[in-house]
């Protein structure tokens, strides 16, 4: 740990020296006080700076992940409207059929009767 003392004590003189001392052993008191202040920040930042980097690697990995459904949506919109269309294609063809079916059934227009 680092010295944080400005000040002997005793090394003053007389009335002047009783005053340096209480100023000296003051301010020592108030150095460690922000010495222990410093380190205590200086922990709360490198918690804090692990926490981004693990956030920035959960936050990358849910961009991969994102973009991979993205990529599989994609996919899955272009066989639904292939779907789409042959669906679409079928109920042509079963409409066709149909009537095909009915103007072979009923040459004569449906006047059977």
């Amino acid at each position: 740990m680092m010295d944080t003392k400005t000040y002997e004590p005793m090394s003053g003189i007389g009335k002047t020296g009783a005053a340096l001392d209480q100023f000296g052993a003051r301010q020592n008191a108030l150095n460690a006080q922000l010495l222990r202040r410093i380190s205590e920040q200086s922990e709360q930042i490198e918690a804090l700076n692990s926490l981004l980097i693990d956030t920035r690697q959960e936050l990358d990995a849910l961009r991969r992940a994102h973009e991979a459904l993205a990529g599989e949506h994609r996919a899955l919109a272009e066989q639904m409207q292939t779907l789409r269309q042959q669906t679409e294609r079928l109920r042509l063809t079963a409409r066709l059929n149909t009537n095909a079916i009915e103007r072979l059934s009923h040459p004569t227009g449906g006047d059977a009767d």
